[in-house]
């Protein structure tokens, strides 16, 4: 049986983190232009924490960064100071990840974007 696409997009939010590592390269490998792809990673990453969320969380930054709801969700991850928000490191993969989304969501957001030091 193949998995359909809803059903891999469902393996981001799956207890165990070797299944969501297998979603990840899946999706990172296929080169997907989905934003839903997206968003529903974001969604493994708030509710597993970063640092439990995947092997390998900068491959996240990787995925497209294509409608508005996910570009304000890594404007918040960025920007994110508490106790579970994403190391320094993976901070500025997020970061890249803004700069890389698609002209026209930047231009419409550019006062959201968080300033990162060099």
């Amino acid at each position: 049986m193949r998995l359909t696409d809803d059903h891999l997009k469902a393996g981001w939010l799956h207890p165990r983190r070797v299944v969501r590592n297998a979603v990840a390269w899946h999706f990172t490998g296929a080169l997907t232009t989905d934003p839903d792809v997206t968003a529903h990673a974001i969604r493994g990453a708030r509710e597993f924490g970063w640092d439990q969320f995947l092997t390998w969380p900068h491959v996240l930054a990787t995925l497209p960064l294509a409608d508005d709801a996910a570009f304000e969700r890594v404007c918040g991850e960025v920007e994110r100071t508490d106790e579970a928000a994403p190391s320094e490191n993976l901070k500025g993969h997020l970061a890249r990840m803004l700069v890389k989304a698609e002209i026209g969501l930047v231009e419409r957001h550019r006062a959201r974007l968080p300033d990162r030091p060099q």
